[in-house]
């Protein structure tokens, strides 16, 4: 993206932030009862969480095909989700994330400033490229204690979130990449449940203004307010999303016009609930992939 004119203070993501953004979502945010997929909805969670599938179905559609193809399998995804979210290095996860984002993403080497017209993050600018490899070896040590840890799942995927998005380490790609690292996150574990993966996509669209601002508030190192959003996104997401990914994984695989018939149901809610979001404020992590 452009550089702006005008010098903008750079986030440093110190290692002390970082630890408090971990230590903080750890107490504030815990897992619960949630569903459990092992059949014909894990795809389609994992595609819906792909690139631009969020903007037409037509491209959800696509991204779930291309998953179907490459992981002939309801097991064979959920493998390629476990090696995922078990990545002990930074590298290692952007080699095993190129089957689902169709790219090596590559590490910035400099600057890559993140510009959005929103109030509460248009002076913001990612840590500068001389710390991004640092700030992202110490993202993947936390993670490291609560990826084989079924209590921490929400925990481990908003922090992640949260964290990879602020550092911003990628030249392009860095929306895509961090989105498929939560979905191996929450379905890449003992416990196979997407909503925490799902309310976490949908933070933006149903919080917009007060997420934003959350968001702001978590970089000044109070973390509250968006595990307040997180919460009630996660209150959307098991009342209206669960019931319906339920009966779409109970539909055997070779069924796929009753699958699209639960598919079309979850997309158009997702749909609006991000043009909802989009006509009241645009994305505090400017997620341009």
């Amino acid at each position: 993206m452009a550089i702006s004119a005008r010098a903008l203070p750079q986030f440093s993501a110190s290692s002390d932030w970082l630890q408090l953004a971990f230590t903080q979502m750890g107490e504030l945010v815990c897992d619960g009862e949630g569903i459990e997929l092992n059949g014909s909805a894990l795809a389609w969670v994992a595609a819906l969480l792909m690139h631009g599938s969020t903007l037409s179905i037509a491209q959800y559609v696509s991204n779930h095909q291309a998953l179907v193809r490459r992981y002939e399998t309801a097991q064979g995804l959920k493998r390629a989700l476990w090696f995922l979210r078990h990545s002990g290095t930074f590298e290692t996860c952007l080699e095993r994330a190129i089957p689902m984002t169709g790219s090596l993403a590559k590490i910035r080497a400099s600057a890559n400033w993140v510009m959005t017209p929103n109030p509460y993050s248009r002076d913001y600018a990612p840590p500068s490229h001389a710390v991004v490899k640092d700030a992202m070896r110490h993202i993947f040590r936390l993670r490291s204690p609560w990826t084989s840890r079924p209590d921490r799942t929400m925990a481990l995927s908003l922090s992640t979130y949260l964290t990879f998005l602020t550092v911003h380490p990628l030249v392009d790609g860095n929306g895509r990449t961090s989105r498929m690292l939560l979905s191996a996150d929450a379905m890449g574990g003992r416990h196979c449940d997407p909503i925490g993966a799902l309310a976490i996509l949908l933070l933006k669209a149903q919080q917009s203004q007060p997420f934003h601002l959350s968001a702001r508030c978590a970089r000044a190192g109070d973390f509250n307010m968006l595990a307040s959003c997180y919460r009630e996104s996660l209150r959307f997401s098991q009342d209206r999303l669960s019931p319906l990914l339920v009966s779409l994984d109970r539909v055997p695989s070779d069924e796929y016009e009753h699958q699209l018939e639960w598919v079309g149901r979850i997309f158009s809610l997702v749909f609006e609930a991000f043009n909802q979001g989009e006509s009241r404020s645009s994305s505090f992590f400017c997620e341009a992939s």
